[in-house]
């Protein structure tokens, strides 16, 4: 009986612990929560976290102090003794339990999760690879990363904007629209899309301009990639400053002067002459000079300026006169002048003062004053001039070679005067022949067409020559004489008669009917004489 009192025993305890296990899995955890969106739920058990799914499996093992609801990324922070870490929603495990603190953002639609690990900023991708080594902030709100040792950005996301490459990456200036960088040991600016703004980019120098250089054109910017000097030249070097502290810049190869700002002291330069001096125009629009030091050789004060000429001198031109300064900048010949032109050979310049020419020399002394309608150096350096309608031939000293010069006839030849010696001269001041005279008279043709031919004297014997100025019959007749021998070898007829009345009526050509001679009449002068006009 005792036997079978202990089997009794003995199956009533194994009963016993069978309702016992079958009481506990049906309370196994302490509580569980509402499932997710992941189909999962979280349990408690002694104190101690996890997540199961709907069949109570333990996706996340119920073991850990504490641990967050998932993100949307479904990761969820754990956290055991004072460590952390992160799990997925399927169990694995992303991130060990060796940080202090995490804290997960929301994925983007690369798949990169923001964390703060440790309180540093940081990625990560969907398989908890964390992306950088360290994550700080940089500029124009980007992240400066750090990955394998190397540095690039990144935005606030994660994605890359620059691709950590660099050894060094230095962050020298951030204007917010982009920043200027040293990217192992090179300079350039880089905007929030990571592009690079320039080909090349030299440091910054003491005036804190820096050179950049894109698609081969070269300009000058500031730290915050403010254009100081445009970007539009082909060569662009700083040479130094002049005495008054401009900056001086070799831009494809002429002389720009400018303030620290970058302001130009002159819209426009000219190039240097072979005198070392150059044209310049400042912002009022007036011109000046500047040599190669950028030092003023001549005032910005005129309205317009040429280069210099062979003697040194410049024209300008002041309001509507016209002038000429030396290389030192002096007024040599004042702005007097309507009207200027180039020195000739012989050292003169022809100049109009209202309607009158002459000539001034290059001290501005007028070798030919100013009273000619019209006057005109030709090649044998004598000037033709018109006053009136009195023609004079004057050499380049000035001086008048004839007293009087008479009209001109058809074939370019005039009778001339000088101390009371006639001859006869060509359309260039130069003499026909070496033939003197003491009288010509000119006689036109009786159509009024011009000089005909000239009655030639010499003491009281007359003679003629013909529009040429070649003599027809030698002075050797008096004026019947000369007559006689006209109608008689040439069939011309003249009548000397001078009366002043009998202007241009007297015929010197009546040919007979079979001759074509041309006819010509004594062209009588304007104070009633007869000589020639």
């Amino acid at each position: 009986m005792k036997n079978k009192k202990i089997v009794g025993i003995s199956c009533l305890a194994a009963v016993g612990v069978i309702a016992l296990c079958v009481c506990l899995n049906g309370t196994k955890y302490d509580s569980i929560g509402e499932y997710n969106e992941f189909g999962l739920a979280k349990a408690e058990k002694s104190g101690k976290f996890g997540y199961i799914d709907e069949d109570k499996k333990e996706i996340i093992p119920v073991t850990f102090d504490s641990i967050e609801d998932f993100t949307d990324s479904g990761m969820a922070v754990v956290t055991n003794e004072k460590n952390e870490g992160v799990y997925r929603f399927d169990g694995t495990c992303i991130l060990p339990l060796r940080y202090q603190e995490i804290e997960l953002g929301k994925v983007n639609a690369e798949g990169i999760i923001p964390v703060s690990l440790n309180g540093e900023e940081n990625f990560m991708d969907l398989d908890g690879s964390v992306l950088f080594e360290t994550a700080e902030d940089g500029p124009m709100s980007l992240l400066k990363v750090q990955s394998d040792g190397r540095y690039g950005f990144a935005d606030q996301d994660g994605t890359v904007i620059l691709p950590c490459d660099y050894t060094e990456l230095e962050v020298l200036n951030d204007n917010g629209d982009n920043a200027l960088l040293i990217l192992d040991g090179n300079c350039n600016f880089m905007d929030a899309a990571g592009n690079m703004l320039y080909d090349e980019v030299a440091g910054g120098d003491e005036d804190g301009w820096f050179l950049v250089k894109l698609n081969g054109i070269c300009g000058y910017v500031t730290a915050s990639n403010e254009e100081v000097i445009p970007v539009k030249y082909a060569s662009l070097a700083k040479e130094g400053k002049n005495s008054d502290g401009y900056i001086r810049l070799a831009a494809d190869g002429k002389l720009l002067l400018t303030d620290e700002r970058g302001t130009l002291l002159y819209q426009e330069t000219c190039d240097f002459g072979p005198n070392g001096l150059a044209a310049v125009q400042n912002q009022d629009g007036l011109w000046g000079y500047i040599d190669k030091e950028g030092e003023t050789a001549a005032a910005c004060i005129y309205d317009e300026i040429e280069s210099f000429n062979e003697y040194g001198l410049s024209r300008v031109r002041s309001g509507d006169l016209y002038g000429y300064i030396d290389e030192a900048g002096v007024q040599v010949i004042q702005c007097l002048y309507d009207e200027t032109g180039s020195f000739n050979e012989y050292g003169l310049s022809r100049v109009r003062s209202g309607d009158l020419y002459g000539y001034i020399d290059k001290t501005g002394v007028q070798v030919i004053p100013c009273i000619y309608d019209e006057i005109e150096f030709n090649e044998y350096g004598i000037a033709k001039a018109r006053e009136d309608q009195e023609i004079s031939f004057l050499s380049s000293a000035g001086q008048k070679l004839f007293d009087k010069v008479g009209t001109f006839s058809g074939k370019g030849v005039a009778c001339a005067e000088k101390e009371n010696v006639f001859f006869f001269i060509d359309d260039n001041g130069r003499r026909i022949n070496e033939k003197d005279y003491d009288e010509i008279r000119e006689l036109q043709d009786t159509e009024g067409s011009g000089i005909g031919g000239f009655l030639i004297c010499k003491g009281v014997r007359y003679g003629l020559a013909d529009a040429d100025g070649q003599e027809i019959i030698s002075p050797e007749y008096d004026e019947e004489g000369a007559k006689e021998i006209a109608e008689e070898e040439y069939s011309l007829w003249i009548d000397f008669k001078t009366d002043p009345g009998n202007t241009m009526t007297q015929a010197f050509n009546a040919p007979v009917p079979e001759l074509d001679l041309p006819e010509i009449i004594l062209h009588d002068s304007n104070d009633g004489g007869s000589r020639w006009v």
